[in-house]
């Protein structure tokens, strides 16, 4: 579980690479089967160590942890399969984001944790949640929020004005929803709005 854990750390930011996704596309494709593959399988383990845990308080947060990060990755792949391309990008930063705070959980391991008035179970815990709660919720805003503001703050140009279908129709729906929904109701357009 940790050579999963360790590779997919250092094939995130090369799967990011624009220069790379479009110089080389089979190498892309490559690494990314490998980079779902090694969270497909380290997601169910983060579960297992989650369930054995020591700590009671500390196996929901990595319980759910574990469950997201799955939940993410077979998502950013479905979206892939289907060449849904933006909404397999979102779902893959998410699945990094997750896997990313399970490392920094780890690490803990070897540091001491800030909170001082708490017993070391519940210090953990919530050490724990924050973890993962706090960057993936910058991540949504990243990923939802920002788009959504600047489409709302935006004016319209002249091009806009003469495109034949509404904006909303050539951008994937942005935020866990839209994308949860536009993967269940997916249909090929082919240019017909």
């Amino acid at each position: 579980m940790r050579g999963a854990t360790v590779s997919d750390l250092l094939i995130g930011p090369v799967q990011f690479s624009s220069g790379i996704r479009t110089r080389w596309p089979a190498f892309h494709r490559a690494l990314g089967r490998f980079h779902v593959f090694g969270g497909l399988i380290a997601a169910p383990g983060v579960c297992r160590l989650a369930l054995g845990s020591q700590c009671e308080p500390c196996v929901v947060p990595l319980a759910i942890l574990a469950v997201l990060w799955f939940g993410s990755t077979a998502l950013a792949f479905l979206a892939a399969l289907r060449r849904s391309f933006p909404l397999h990008r979102q779902f893959l930063i998410r699945s990094y984001v997750l896997m990313c705070a399970f490392v920094v959980i780890r690490l803990t391991d070897f540091m001491p944790l800030p909170f001082v008035a708490m017993d070391d179970e519940a210090r953990r815990s919530v050490f724990e949640w924050l973890c993962w709660v706090v960057p993936l919720l910058l991540t949504e805003a990243w990923l939802s929020w920002v788009p959504a503001v600047r489409r709302a703050l935006s004016l319209p140009s002249s091009n806009d004005m003469q495109r034949t279908r509404p904006a909303q129709a050539l951008e994937p729906p942005r935020g866990f929803r839209g994308c949860l929904s536009r993967l269940v109701k997916w249909k090929p357009s082919f240019g017909i709005p």
